[in-house]
């Protein structure tokens, strides 16, 4: 975590703002607090690559793309009681269902990475090797700003390009990432 203590309260100033804004994205009030506070954790512990003035974007971002994840789980019904979902995790067909389907779209994944230009696959290797953007910059000679386009835009270009399959998260995905793109 930051240890700079002025960005963390800005921080905490924001969580309102946050949540009056999941809440008209159709969150009721419990879930938006819940996915803030997330929110808040995850880009608390990454204020050191967050551009000073941008935690608010970042922190609006990481909550409202969780409040998405959160929406898409209901609606396609992955929200169910933990008891259900063990049980359909230990399902042997329903495993081998999803290691062809994550199969498949690694294939996919693989095809539509290696049509996106070099420079935003270099820094998109070396983020998922979990270099900072800083690390990235120096060691493409790049700019901060030019770091993150370039991976801004590839995973943008990644996500239009292909549709992750029910069940699976970009989580699930990267797991087979590196394997093709070891030095």
């Amino acid at each position: 975590m930051a240890d700079d203590p002025k960005r963390l309260d800005r921080l905490v100033e924001y969580l309102s703002t946050v949540i009056r804004r999941l809440m008209k994205h159709g969150h009721d009030r419990e879930d938006a607090e819940d996915l803030a506070h997330d929110a808040y954790i995850e880009t608390s512990k990454r204020l050191d690559t967050i551009a000073d003035g941008g935690e608010l974007g970042y922190l609006w971002m990481t909550a409202k793309n969780r409040g998405i994840n959160q929406q898409t789980r209901t609606r396609t019904g992955e929200e169910l009681d933990g008891e259900t979902l063990r049980d359909k995790a230990r399902s042997p067909e329903a495993e081998a269902i999803r290691e062809q389907e994550l199969a498949r779209f690694h294939e996919q994944f693989r095809a539509a990475f290696a049509q996106l230009p070099p420079e935003m696959q270099q820094v998109l290797v070396l983020r998922k090797r979990g270099m900072s953007f800083k690390e990235v910059q120096k060691c493409l000679g790049l700019t901060p700003d030019t770091a993150r386009t370039r991976a801004s835009r590839g995973m943008d270009l990644l996500r239009k390009r292909l549709e992750v399959p029910h069940g699976l998260d970009w989580a699930d995905i990267a797991e087979g990432f590196d394997d093709d793109h070891e030095d």
